[in-house]
């Protein structure tokens, strides 16, 4: 598929310029056009694209203004698309109100609270993220269930460093407006909604099915393994079984896609067909059956977006086998990512989705020419050369992402999905028979207990690939244009194998060499140097202290800040400036490169005294001498009658305030510095400080 063959792939012209209207809307104009002028702008393109359709699309000569009308219109429907996804809420962020909403997901349960999605009813349609503290009192909601509350609801701030995890964005993208955090006592239950009574139903039977698998006293890591499976749950696996799954290169398993939806298409297909199939127009009841049966699949486990991308190509191929027409497959995935994107743009900005797609569009790509390298003979062999060319093919389309986004390669990723991906079949097969069946309990608990035996040996062969020697390449990294650069390359290996034309093997050689280039270049100006910088990971403070060697101290002033959320957050950036594996530093640290203890850091000639709340007794114990150093950090939530002892014991030009303070507490600390001609600092405003 080259550009002069574009014609042959109409609905791949489509999607080019609605992918570029959600991309330019999501980067460049959302903060800078309302609505009205977008719909201006876009009734003004529809009129001009009509009036050329009709003057010029009879004029073979002219027919590249309807093309570029059309392309403008397509382009502007994205923006529109874009905009009108956004949530414009009604929510007052400064001073607490009552809020009435109906949870729309199943509950997470964490370590200290159970977080739930509520959409709210009044006083906006926007959605909301409720976390409820755990105590004695606590009552475990279901969808469906309509709550009414009070509260502030906190907007999450966006992520400064380009590097990190972007929270707010993320829940943005999710159409999530803020979060709020509450006592069970201040949580009303108002009953069950009326509305969506079918999606309703659909997740009260999930959480009956969830509560069989505990009966079974099962471990948590196969618990976490079935939910995924066949409830697409994928909260409850905890994070060492998840870094398992993907340096092992077998992660895609566990995302509810081709695999699982492909063999619900045949097996329900199959049995309805059995039922219906002698009647005169029994293939096309049975197919609409496995349709409704595959959508409310669907519903059941959240519309991912891998799921609802296999059960839209599946819904196509049952059509065109129906209708005994081929399709074209790279139209048909075109029209699903247009079906897809019209209905939540923000899709687009989703991993799961570019790694589904990507995947797909590789296998269909280069899948056929890897096969006619080699012809087994035996039916084991057609099997295994199959299953390796697929893997091969799918780990191609999506390695640049895996590396942009993770910064990682999984080695063994080829021959761990010979053995994942047969016992992975064999194991879905046995759930859904088992889920099928399930009112028959004798047979359903049998197949669960078979079911649970396979999860377990799965489990360990993937723990056994993950630990074996240089089992994944870590710390990699390329930006926005390095990954340009390696679909372009992928593109032109493609035009490559069925041209064989030499102005490909130019055009691979030329983008590997700006690729190399690009990376030399990097590297040399990312060169680790002797540095010292604060960040946040939301609230909570952290610091890098770095030696020229790239050797990389963390400090965590906060103990209640998690190293594994650090890792999160930084680890790209680490990648990036080439930085040594991280030594986190808690408790104390008294080395000849750096001093960490009693809230006081010293690190290459810059001296922080952190005031983490609550610390004033261990100012009080300190000595009467009046300590001199270049920084205090005053956390939070310390307002400015507490700040004011911190200059009994020490001195300091410049004051950090910690990031998210009240403006009370800001303004109160500011006013103190001001007066004493003391430099003031605010964490929201920059989001981190370079001390050197």
């Amino acid at each position: 598929m080259g550009f002069e063959s574009l014609h042959k792939y109409p609905l791949v012209r489509i999607l080019i310029p609605l992918l570029g209207g959600i991309l330019f809307a999501d980067q460049f104009l959302e903060s800078r056009l309302n609505n009205q002028t977008v719909w201006i702008i876009a009734c003004l393109a529809l009129f001009i694209s009509l009036i050329s359709a009709h003057r010029f699309i009879h004029k073979f000569r002219l027919r590249w203004i309807f093309g570029l009308n059309l392309f403008f219109l397509v382009f502007l429907i994205g923006v529109c698309r874009i905009f009108t996804q956004s949530n414009l809420s009604s929510v007052d962020y400064d001073k607490p109100g009552f809020y009435k909403g109906v949870i729309d997901s199943y509950p997470k349960v964490k370590l200290k609270s159970v977080e739930y999605l509520v959409k709210l009813e009044s006083p906006s349609h926007s959605q909301v993220l409720l976390r409820v503290a755990k105590d004695s009192l606590n009552r475990v909601y279901h969808n469906g269930d309509v709550l009414a509350f009070y509260g502030k609801v906190h907007q999450q701030e966006r992520s400064v460093d380009p590097d990190a995890f972007d929270y707010g964005l993320y829940l943005k993208r999710k159409g999530i407006i803020g979060t709020l955090t509450l006592a069970s006592t201040e949580i009303k239950y108002l009953g069950e909604s009326s509305q969506n009574s079918i999606q309703n139903f659909l997740f009260r039977q999930k959480t009956k099915l969830l509560d069989y698998y505990k009966s079974f006293d099962v471990g948590p890591d196969v618990l976490a393994i079935l939910s995924a499976l066949t409830l697409g749950i994928k909260d409850d696996l905890s994070v060492e079984l998840k870094d398992a799954f993907s340096i092992a290169g077998v992660s895609h398993v566990l995302a509810l896609s081709g695999l699982h939806i492909g063999l619900l298409f045949f097996l329900t297909n199959g049995f309805f067909l059995l039922l219906f199939g002698k009647y005169r127009y029994g293939k096309l009841l049975a197919l609409c059956l496995t349709l409704v049966f595959l959508w409310l699949f669907v519903i059941f486990v959240g519309a991912s977006p891998s799921v609802v991308r296999s059960v839209l190509l599946f819904s196509l191929m049952g059509v065109s086998l129906s209708t005994q027409r081929r399709g074209n497959s790279i139209n048909s995935l075109a029209f699903v990512a247009i079906i897809m994107l019209l209905y939540n743009p923000n899709w687009l900005f989703d991993v799961g989705f570019q790694l589904s797609f990507s995947a797909v569009l590789s296998i269909l790509l280069f899948s056929r020419p890897t096969l006619e390298l080699y012809h087994p003979k035996s039916k084991i062999g057609i099997y295994l050369w199959s299953s390796l060319v697929i893997s091969l093919v799918a780990q191609l389309g999506t390695s640049p992402l895996i590396i942009y986004y993770f910064g990682s390669f999984p080695t063994y990723f080829l021959l761990a999905n010979l053995i994942v991906i047969p016992l992975i079949t064999i194991l879905l097969y046995i759930l859904v028979v088992s889920v099928l069946t399930y009112a028959c309990t004798s047979l359903s608990s049998v197949l669960l207990l078979i079911a649970i035996h396979l999860t377990e040996w799965l489990n360990w062969v993937v723990r056994m690939f993950s630990t074996l020697p240089l089992s994944s390449i870590k710390s990699l990294y390329i930006n926005t244009f390095e990954l340009a650069l390696l679909y372009a390359i992928l593109f032109f290996v493609y035009k490559l194998i069925f041209s064989s034309r030499v102005k490909w093997l130019y055009c691979i050689l030329s983008f590997s060499f700006l690729f190399i280039s690009c990376r030399l270049v990097l590297n040399e100006l990312n060169k680790p140097h002797a540095s010292m910088q604060l960040y946040c990971n939301g609230n909570k403070p952290f610091v890098e202290c770095v030696e020229e060697d790239g050797l990389l101290w963390v400090v965590q002033p906060d103990s209640t800040l998690k190293s594994s959320n650090i890792v999160l957050s930084a680890q790209r950036r680490w990648s990036r400036l080439q930085y040594q594996d991280p030594l986190f530093v808690k408790d104390s640290c008294v080395n000849d490169a750096l001093f960490w203890n009693n809230s006081i850091l010293y690190y290459k000639g810059k001296s922080i005294y952190w005031y983490m709340y609550p610390s004033q007794k261990r100012i009080e114990t300190l000595s009467k001498i009046k300590f001199e150093l270049d920084y205090i950090y005053i956390d939070r939530r310390i307002g400015k009658e507490r700040f004011k002892n911190v200059f009994n014991t020490f001195h300091a030009n410049t004051v950090i305030m910690g990031r998210g303070a009240s403006e009370k507490n800001k303004k109160g600390i500011k006013e103190y510095c001001d007066a004493n001609n003391l430099n003031f600092i605010s964490l929201d405003e920059k989001g981190y400080f370079k001390f050197l």
